[in-house]
């Protein structure tokens, strides 16, 4: 993944008098240049060509730089503790925060910030940090760590010799310390490193940074792979795949190469344990001669029934989203279109490659953004949520929306803001506090098509439904604003809590902070997990008493699983509702 070879598929339509609308796909070359051609494609692409209304304030436009534009969307954040989630995104040289459609504050940065900052409690104080990476060809690579207030905390930023930063940091405590390490990658032309560095700016221990010998390319994931207690850190470079223990070895199976063949450039891997073996998966993409989706096993070894191949051989650079649907994780993934007969665009899949009714989503316009899974109509059923690569003739981009069933079209989609979508997606919340649920989108113009200056916008628009974060599955980067990509094994067999192989009293429930956990049969060692809806660790406990208090401090609120262990083995699940405090 030389950043210099991006290649960024843009399309606009003109509609003509003959049966065709003519379309322009565009991506930039080696030197960074735009090119275009035109693709005429038979019958009208999309229903709507009107600007889609915006909450007040909204958009928002800011200059872009001319040759790397933003990806993967926003952070939404609570980091003032407010119960309100903030805007967070970087935007050419600034990273700026953003309360509703007032501008909270914003700080410059030396180098270009392209992915969105990752945001966690570092040092396990109660306030949040926030880890905002910056590079660019011919720019200076930095690692920044801010407060709330967007000051920057000593020692930060720091920097390796001005070498850029690729894709995004990624927050994880791998030492069972309570508190989080910044995993980063560094652009060392013609090869890459993969740092882990505490808040103070050290390396995690003397065996760090590790040499991938190529360009990094994915965001790190970070999870126990093969179960042996310590967590595992998954990174590819362009053409090899690694998982390092915390000692910087390589793990058996692992740190082999696709090339020629296969590559990867930006497909930042999810991981979960699909198939409750106590063993995580590795789930992503590839581009190259032969794209595919695949699913790895721990050893680096494919699953079952994978990989599958890209149709179209259409190079992907989608990151997947895996998500329970009726008690099953699904696997969403997706693909760009060029000049395909077929406009299949949007593929699920179960664990065992077997395709979900359905599906693939078929229409014109394909996509390499965030996948978001949200209740978007008030229907009580969950709806996938995703941006395009395609813009009417007015430049407006799209925002689709589509019910389960993979045909159904939700009312009111799509939205069309100024600009494309096609590497970024939604974010949602309640960013103006006003119980209806909001979409937090990015949008790109290019100087070359709509003879306006390159600019980057914040889209916020706001849905007929009331809001409630158990609403929403999967609607960031990676699944959490953390990165690390790993999804909770427990949550498959956490939807159904009818029955448990023990007693567990949790009250209150809902909670608003404080919650007695109280178990009634004898456990050697227990340990509670307290996981949000998607899954993610949130909190760790080792109960010393039968009957604890446990406080879930600053977490926002929404639905959260209780998983009770006794020497990991799974012993019981509660479903809890934290209130806003």
């Amino acid at each position: 993944m030389k950043c210099t070879k991006i290649t960024l598929f843009l399309a606009l339509s003109l509609t003509t008098n003959s049966a065709f609308t003519q379309y322009y796909q565009a991506r930039t070359s080696e030197d960074q240049r735009l090119e275009f051609r035109k693709i005429p494609i038979s019958g009208p692409a999309h229903l709507r060509n009107t600007p889609s209304p915006q909450i007040s304030g909204f958009p928002i436009g800011f200059p872009a730089n001319r040759n790397f534009k933003n990806f993967r969307n926003v952070a939404l954040a609570d980091i003032d503790k407010d119960g309100i989630p903030e805007i967070l995104t970087g935007i050419n040289k600034t990273l700026y925060a953003f309360k509703s459609d007032s501008l909270l504050w914003q700080t410059p940065l030396d180098g270009l910030a392209i992915y969105p900052p990752s945001v966690g409690d570092i040092d396990n104080d109660g306030a949040i940090e926030i880890v905002q990476v910056t590079g660019g060809q011919g720019e200076k690579g930095r690692i920044y760590v801010f407060d709330r207030d967007g000051t920057p905390i000593e020692p930060w930023p720091i920097g390796f010799n001005d070498n850029w930063i690729l894709t995004a940091p990624a927050l994880s405590d791998l030492d069972n310390d309570q508190t989080l390490e910044i995993i980063v990658n560094e652009r060392d032309s013609p090869s890459g490193k993969v740092h882990i560095l505490n808040l103070d700016g050290t390396s995690f221990n003397s065996n760090w940074p590790v040499s991938l010998g190529g360009t990094p390319a994915v965001t790190p994931s970070i999870g126990d792979i093969d179960n042996d207690g310590e967590k595992d850190i998954v990174v590819f470079s362009t053409t090899t795949q690694f998982a390092f223990d915390l000692d910087g070895n390589l793990k058996e199976g692992w740190g082999f190469s696709t090339e020629p063949f296969q590559k990867y450039s930006f497909q930042s891997p999810i991981l979960i344990d699909l198939d409750q073996d106590g063993f995580l998966e590795v789930i992503g993409a590839t581009h190259g001669d032969v794209p595919q989706y695949y699913v790895l096993e721990h050893d680096g070894t494919f699953a079952p029934n994978w990989p599958i191949d890209v149709p179209g051989s259409s190079w992907t650079f989608n990151t997947p989203t895996v998500v329970p649907v009726q008690g099953v994780y699904n696997i969403f993934m997706s693909r760009p279109l060029f000049q395909d007969t077929v406009n299949s665009m949007l593929f699920s899949w179960t664990s065992d490659a077997i395709p979900k009714a359905g599906f693939p989503i078929v229409k014109t316009g394909g996509l390499e953004g965030l996948i978001s899974v949200a209740d978007v109509d008030g229907d009580d059923e969950f709806e996938l949520v995703f941006g395009s690569q395609m813009a009417d003739s007015d430049g407006l981009g799209y925002i689709h929306a589509y019910e389960m069933d993979g045909v159904t079209q939700v009312p009111g989609f799509p939205l069309q803001p100024r600009g494309w979508t096609f590497m970024n997606g939604v974010s949602i919340g309640d960013v103006n506090n006003n119980g209806r649920m909001d979409l937090v989108a990015l949008s790109n113009t290019v100087e070359n098509i709509t003879g306006t200056p390159d600019s980057t916008y914040i889209n916020v628009y706001e849905l007929e439904v009331r809001y409630a974060p158990q609403k929403v599955l999967w609607s960031t980067y990676k699944g959490s604003n953390t990165r690390d990509g790993l999804i909770g094994s427990d949550l498959v067999s956490s939807l159904d809590t009818k029955s448990t192989p023990i007693d567990v009293v949790v009250f209150p429930n809902p909670t608003d902070d404080l919650l007695t956990i109280e178990l009634t049969s004898r456990i050697n060692a227990p340990k509670v997990r307290l996981m949000d809806a998607t899954g993610h660790l949130e909190k760790e406990w080792n109960l010393r008493e039968s009957k604890s208090q446990l406080s879930m401090g600053q977490l926002p609120a929404g639905l959260y699983w209780l998983v009770i262990y006794d020497n990991d083995q799974l012993l019981g699940v509660k479903k809890l509702i934290k209130l806003q405090k």
